[in-house]
């Protein structure tokens, strides 16, 4: 199993280089979901409730404006926020962090939590993710206005 995963996480990345190899900017939505039961305890606060979506956002390729707008339109839908709670960061290709290639790559990460779209019944709600991926579109196009 540990040589498959390591199979498919090495093709991605080489995918994620080739991608900064052929084009000048990227915008990478980091998407991920997390649930609560699963957040190990080294990462809860024991006085704050995670957030509906938590932001991963770095230092030096997250800009502001791209956390803040993305955050606008997330709250706009009735979302909770957290930057860095209860994860933090965000995927960088590796080609750019070691300055291989020259990328102007901004990344932030959507970490969805899963009571946003598991309904009552602890299933999937095809409404409920369908919103959310409007939401994912908006926050792309608001983000590509931003440069």
């Amino acid at each position: 199993m540990r040589q498959k995963t390591l199979y498919y996480y090495r093709m991605h990345h080489d995918q994620l280089d080739r991608m900064c190899a052929e084009h000048p900017q990227i915008l990478l939505l980091d998407l991920h979901s997390f649930s609560d039961e699963i957040v190990p305890d080294d990462r809860l606060c024991q006085d704050r409730r995670t957030p509906d979506i938590c932001l991963g956002v770095d230092e030096q390729f997250t800009p502001e404006r791209l956390a803040s707008a993305a955050e606008s339109i997330l709250w706009a839908n009735g979302f909770t926020t957290a930057r860095n709670y209860p994860y933090s960061g965000s995927l960088v290709p590796g080609t750019v962090l070691s300055r291989r290639i020259h990328c102007d790559c901004a990344s932030i990460m959507l970490e969805w939590n899963r009571r946003v779209y598991y309904d009552e019944n602890d299933t999937p709600d095809a409404d409920r993710i369908h919103h959310i991926q409007r939401i994912i579109r908006q926050i792309a196009d608001a983000c590509v206005t931003l440069n």
